[in-house]
């Protein structure tokens, strides 16, 4: 986080959700001098697919996670580089057959 959308939440409190913005991401990783190494997100948030390419450009892994993104959303973050899941069927929409989600 805390790039995840509120309907699939958790614990997290939504007002300190944030949207997606390089210029935000190079902050975080100029701050931590350059020690970030995985950011959690939600792949269906705008800017989701550039965010993830240049993460990956930047050398920080790429977690999916809190989303309600359809599958291909889910597909298209992975071709886009994403490393994986968290928190699988816990911060995530539930599997249905006839949309099978994250």
């Amino acid at each position: 986080g805390p790039y995840f959308t509120p309907k699939n939440k958790g614990t997290h409190p939504p007002e300190l959700f944030r949207e997606l913005e390089i210029a935000e991401l190079d902050q975080l990783i100029a701050v931590s001098q350059h020690t970030l190494r995985v950011v959690a997100l939600a792949p269906e948030k705008e800017g989701a697919l550039q965010a993830i390419r240049h993460l990956k450009q930047q050398n920080v892994r790429v977690m999916l996670g809190h989303s309600a993104a359809t599958w291909q959303q889910t597909r298209a973050a992975f071709d886009a580089g994403a490393d994986g899941l968290v928190h699988c069927y816990n911060g995530m929409t539930g599997l249905h057959h006839r949309e099978p989600g994250m």
